[in-house]
This record gives C-alpha cells, structure tokens and sequence, in this order.
C-alpha cells in the first residue's frame, strides 16, 4: 500500500504479528519508516523496495487489542484497533494537460499549476510551535510535535486529552490563533485590514489541513455539541465557536452557536460518522467569509477532496459567521469538551493535524 507524491511514492502497509510483507514496485522509490520505541513485541518484517531488500522490527504494542488507539499505537503496528492504514493516491488522470475535478495543485501541478502562496502555513517539521500564538492544554505534554502516527508525513502536530485531567474544567488541548512571518496574527474580520497594532484581519479566509482522531469512544453519544476538533472563536461569546468542525448526533458536522434557518441543532454540514472518520488521515479547506449579518457571511466545505453539500442543499450556505460583538474571529485546532469521564471511554485521545494553511485562495491551502 503506498501514497504517491509527485513521483515518489512513500510505502506504508498495516502489520500484524508474524506477518511477513513483500513490496515489489517497479520504477520507484520508497520509505519505510520504523516507530519511536516503546512498550512493544518485535516482529521482523521484510520488504523488498526496487531490488532492495531490508529488515526492520516493528513495534506491536502490548496493549494492541483493548480497541482503543493510542500511545504509540497506530495503522502500521495495530491495525485492531487503530484501523487500516488508507492510501492516497495521486489521480489517475494526472499528466494528461486537464486540471480534472478530482485535480488540484496539491496532487497534480503539472495539469493545474502551481499552488498560490499561503498567508500562514504550519509545518511541524521546519517551523514547529512558534506558528502558533498560544497553547491550551490541559493534560501534560497535551500539545507536541510528534512523528505520524500512520508514517505517511514527518512530524505532525498532537492534541492530546487524559482522564482526569481538565483545563478550565473540560477536556480541552487546542492551539489557539496564527502567527504570520512577520508576527502579525491572522483573524477573520468584518472588513479587511490591521487593527490593535500586530492584528491583521481578513473578511474572506480559506483553511486548509489534515487531521487523524484516534480511535475510542470519547465522544458522547448525543444530540448535542460533543466534541470539537477546530473551532472559529471570536473574542467575545455568543455561546461557542462561531463555526466549528464538532460531533453531533454521532456525525462530525460543521455547526454554529448562532441561530440559522436551516436547522434547530444548528448544523451547517453534516459529515461522515465520527466512527467512519476516525482513524485515518482526512483532507480538509474551509471556506468562510466574515460578517455579522446572516445573509452576508458563507461557508463551503471540501472533504477528501470532494466539494460538500451543506444543510441548505446547495454547495455553499448563507449564515453569519462572527457574533454580534465580535471585533475578530480567530482559528483553534486541537480537541475541546469531550467526555473522558464516561464509562465506556478510554484513558487518553488525540488528535494529529497536518500541515494547517490559512490563505485568501483554494488554491493557496489545498493540502498537498
């Protein structure tokens, strides 16, 4: 199983105990990737990467089996709990001179160009925290840089929530705003230009990433807010996240604390089972243009690279997206009021977000 990047492909294949793999792939090169050490068995798998043959041990988590990923668990060392690792790959009809609708500079620049420049991008691996204007954690360690769990990118940036252990008096681990280069912090704002010295707003953003949940049963089953994993907070409150990617009725969906027409949860999007979702890497950009006014502020989705149908039935939906005394609304990413304390639920969740963009383009935060 692999992921094609441009004319690379990065090689990653589930493993299980005794289990030997057998890559054979023509014309290529390829990356396999060893866990960070742990508690763990050592398997001895083999594989075979255009003529190369090599030997890696593999960790196989004691805990491998109690159905909950987490701790260095993940779709390579336990795919019982953590899943199948997915492949993305790049589409079938990159290089014919089209830039088709499955295409974009992300995963084919020869058909559609290169990508815009983005105002704020976060790489783990070259920029690491200083992206980010502050951190809410609550358990230790509860915001970090750590490798991909599915070994597919380099580092990634972790939330991490533990039984026990509150910020506030919730579950909460989030990054919380975005630093330009120029330590100007990026907002989404009713009109378009700096305020407050260092702030720069924006009436229309685009934000881009990709983010892996771990498997457990964390959120509640509910048909209210029970769990966000991104937020839009502006600096006053109207009751949460002006818009936010939350689970609701067992479903991830973009919400809002504001009143639409179109639903009394307040839905905008509903997404994919949270079950179905979690597990894997998912692709995001959302698109949101600032205001106050119902009829003025908008909101577009694209998930896994498919544009989405919102609520309203059409492919963009009409709904104010700051709240009335908000002067700026700002991005959080992370994990925020889950139910830990229930039952059924494990010990510890996380959250892995990749590469998170903010531009004034699709194209300048497509994920690629």
């Amino acid at each position: 199983m692999g992921t094609i990047i441009a004319n690379q492909w990065i090689v990653r294949h589930p493993y299980a105990v005794s289990l030997t793999v057998i890559w054979s792939i023509a014309s290529c090169t390829g990356q396999l990737v060893e866990p960070s050490p742990g508690d763990h068995d050592v398997i001895n798998t083999t594989g075979s990467l255009g003529g190369k043959t090599e030997t890696i041990n593999q960790d196989s988590p004691a805990r491998c089996g109690d159905t909950i990923c987490g701790g260095i668990e993940t779709c390579n060392n336990c795919e019982e709990d953590c899943g199948v690792c997915q492949v993305m790959m790049q589409p079938s009809t990159c290089n014919d001179g089209v830039c088709d609708d499955a295409e974009t500079c992300g995963n084919c620049e020869s058909d559609c160009g290169a990508c815009d420049e983005p105002l704020w991008f976060a790489d783990a691996d070259t920029l690491g925290l200083s992206v980010w204007e502050a951190e809410e954690e609550g358990a230790p360690d509860g915001l970090s840089l750590v490798s991909d769990p599915s070994s597919m990118f380099g580092q990634v940036y972790q939330a991490k929530l533990q039984k026990g252990v509150y910020n506030g008096g919730k579950y909460r681990s989030e990054f919380r705003g975005a630093e330009d280069s120029n330590g100007n912090k990026i907002a989404g704002t009713a009109t378009t230009g700096s305020f407050d010295g260092s702030e720069r707003g924006y009436n229309d953003l685009y934000f881009g990433f990709r983010s892996f949940v771990s498997q457990g049963t964390y959120f509640r089953a509910s048909s209210s807010n029970s769990g966000n994993i991104l937020q839009f907070k502006g600096d006053s409150s109207c009751g949460g996240p002006v818009v936010g990617l939350t689970v609701k009725d067992d479903h991830l969906t973009l919400r809002t604390e504001l009143d639409n027409a179109y639903d009394s949860g307040n839905r905008i999007w509903q997404g994919p089972l949270i079950e179905d979702y979690k597990g894997a890497w998912h692709e995001f950009v959302i698109h949101v243009h600032f205001s106050k006014n119902e009829n003025e502020g908008m909101v577009e989705i694209w998930y896994d690279g498919i544009k989405q149908t919102m609520i309203n039935g059409d492919q963009s939906i009409n709904v104010a997206t700051m709240c009335p005394d908000d002067q700026y609304v700002r991005l959080k990413m992370g994990l925020y009021s889950l139910d830990l304390d229930d039952a059924q639920a494990g010990t510890e969740a996380y959250h892995w977000i990749e590469s998170p963009r903010i531009g004034q383009s699709f194209s300048a935060v497509v994920p690629r």
